[in-house]
């Protein structure tokens, strides 16, 4: 009846093992992406764009990159009221994510416009869990180990495109004058 309960019990933790080596396996895999409100963008248009910062634990960014110089557009950095840390779920992982700068592209020339890849400084916050039960039982959380890790973004492009023509029906609705 004894060996029940010890097969039981192996039955129970294996799968929670699994998911503790899971998550240990990823290490301190940081990123940084470049996100976009359009796919192509017009000649003359504007978009927003968006730097956001991933990491498995909280972080703070401690390296700030250089300004970026595009060709064909122009940058104009937005002001970031407050800068909180969320979490996202990315690749089947729980990440905390932090919105960095955002950006008004402005393109001014057909082509492609390009950022180049960058690098961020972080600095993660790793809870480290006191061995002494009493520290515990007494509300004590363990010590907070900060560790520094760079992270890169990737190089992003974006399309510009030329300005579609109007069509026969819209140049009528004007009150243009059609031959």
């Amino acid at each position: 009846m004894k060996w029940w309960w010890r097969i039981s019990l192996l039955v129970l933790l294996f799968p929670a093992s699994l998911l503790a080596q899971k998550s240990e396996g990823r290490g301190n895999d940081c990123f940084v992406r470049v996100l976009c409100d359009k796919k192509k963008l017009v000649e003359g248009a504007s978009c927003l764009l968006t730097v956001v910062a991933y990491a498995p634990r909280p972080f703070l960014v401690k390296k700030k990159p250089a300004p970026v110089q595009i060709k064909n557009g122009h940058l104009r950095k937005l002001p970031i009221g407050r800068q909180q840390l969320q979490r996202v779920v990315e690749n089947q992982y729980i990440y905390y994510a932090l919105v960095y700068e955002q950006y008004v592209l402005r393109s001014q020339q057909i082509g492609t416009i390009t950022l180049p890849e960058r690098e961020f400084g972080l600095e993660l916050h790793i809870q480290e869990v006191s061995r002494d039960p009493f520290d515990a039982f007494f509300g004590r959380s363990g010590r907070v180990r900060k560790v520094d890790v760079k992270a890169f973004s990737e190089p992003f492009r974006l399309d510009v495109v030329e300005k579609p023509k109007r069509t026969m029906m819209e140049m009528k609705r004007s009150g243009i004058q059609v031959l």
